[in-house]
């Protein structure tokens, strides 16, 4: 968990309501007044997530909202339904790590637990966007917050429904213990990206790569950037090699890679490719180790 007080050793959010589509992972705010399943930077002046214009955060309906002693080491969350809440929660920086209940399971952990559950309840003929914490330590809910929903889900927004529960939810954390850090002031670290340009991948000039970084948590990454600021900590970044071949197997061939890997506050990282038989692999190389970073979820290519 980020600061001196708080160390979480893993985190992960177990969520039960789908979200969107998610942003890139950036450095303010929302700058649009209305988005749907798109993570937010927490406002640096007030704490809280804040739509387009607000100068004082919505929150939501809080019904129950216990003391939990978040300082105790070995805490483990789970988040599944969506990458939106994962990284929403992601975002607050309160956590060291936030995982989906699909990694979970292929990453079996044991201690305590928490549990963040997002997801809608029919009531009093409305329907309620409920978000609620389990201590697996305890028997009862930690934590319960509640938006009523418009009736149309073209003013579902985040900024309208999800906001206020995370606002809430930060109160809740903030009571317990835990600091939630905005992200202009955590360093970022950057990921060196190689873009569309050809690099010597043979001895033969005939034969050259390419390699990119196409998406972060599932958020595409414009080509065209040179370099890539990434958030401190657990990130799942796609990446691309070509490799462009004029002379004996002529044409293009594209592989795509996914690396998990944990970047460091102000880290510096860079792409490296080499040439695999009628292809290239590309990895991650951290410039203060010397040396690759990051497990391999998947690839293919051909």
């Amino acid at each position: 968990m980020k600061g001196a007080s708080l160390r979480w050793a893993l985190l992960a959010a177990l969520l039960t309501f789908a979200g969107c589509a998610t942003d890139p992972v950036g450095t303010g705010p929302a700058a649009e007044r209305n988005t749907f399943g798109r993570a937010a930077a927490v406002d640096a002046g007030t704490g809280y997530l804040l739509a387009k214009g607000q100068s004082a955060p919505e929150k939501a309906t809080v019904s129950i909202q216990r003391t939990v002693d978040l300082k105790r080491a070995g805490m483990l969350v789970v988040a599944s339904g969506g990458d939106y809440y994962r990284n929403q929660l992601r975002r607050l920086n309160v956590f060291e790590r936030v995982i989906t209940e699909g990694e979970l399971a292929r990453e079996p952990q044991t201690g305590p637990t928490l549990k963040i559950a997002v997801f809608t309840v029919p009531r009093d003929g409305g329907e309620y966007l409920t978000l609620t914490v389990h201590d697996t330590r305890e028997p009862y809910e930690a934590f319960r917050a509640d938006v009523l929903m418009p009736r149309s889900v073209f003013d579902r927004s985040d900024q309208q429904v999800r906001y206020p529960l995370f606002n809430s939810l930060m109160d809740w954390l903030r009571a317990n213990g835990a600091t939630v850090t905005p992200e202009s002031r955590l360093p970022v670290a950057i990921v060196e990206n190689l873009g569309t340009g050809l690099f010597p991948c043979a001895i033969s000039t005939a034969k050259k790569c390419s390699a990119q970084v196409m998406s972060v948590d599932g958020d595409t990454v414009s080509q065209d950037r040179n370099s890539v600021e990434i958030l401190p900590g657990e990130h799942t970044l796609i990446l691309s090699c070509t490799f462009h071949s004029t002379f004996g197997r002529r044409g293009v061939f594209i592989s795509t890679m996914a690396y998990r890997a944990t970047f460091a506050p102000g880290g510096s990282y860079r792409l490296q490719m080499r040439r695999v038989k009628d292809s290239c692999e590309v990895g991650l190389f951290d410039d203060a180790t010397n040396k690759y970073v990051g497990e391999l979820v998947r690839a293919s290519g051909p």
